[in-house]
């Protein structure tokens, strides 16, 4: 720990992102030694340079974000949130389909790899074929 000037402790370098530790290094002594989590979670994910959300950097830019270094969420292990997240889709499909409807939609926001899409249409495709053959994803 490094001691800001007040007597308040300040984390020493850490081996992560130096100019993102380093911007939450000066909130911490502008505060004082403290600083809301809020504040935290603005000073790493709105970095101009590197914060989470800055954009994806070249391939050739050493440490630069790349798409494949990006988190990934639990329906990314394993295919079964897919498959309980066709079961209930297919309620309300289901209901659309019997009332005439030609064809009926998914629209998933922020698809990301596109693994859950697989999952519930695979789901869709094996369990529910009625609905699948009339659906646009």
């Amino acid at each position: 720990m490094e001691h800001h000037e007040e007597g308040e402790k300040v984390p020493a370098q850490g081996g992560g992102i130096p100019e993102v530790e380093e911007a939450v290094r000066a909130a911490l002594r502008a505060g004082g030694g403290r600083i809301t989590f809020a504040e935290f979670l603005r000073v790493c994910l709105y970095h101009p340079a590197r914060g989470y959300y800055a954009s994806f950097g070249p391939v050739t830019e050493e440490g630069a974000r790349q798409p494949t270094s990006d988190y990934f969420t639990s329906v990314d292990l394993h295919p079964a949130f897919g498959h309980l997240l066709a079961r209930e889709a297919v309620l309300h499909l289901e209901r659309l389909v019997k009332g005439g409807r030609k064809r009926v939609w998914v629209v998933e926001v922020g698809a990301g790899r596109g693994l859950l899409a697989r999952d519930v249409l695979q789901a869709l495709s094996a369990e529910y074929p009625h609905v699948f053959e009339k659906l646009g994803y």
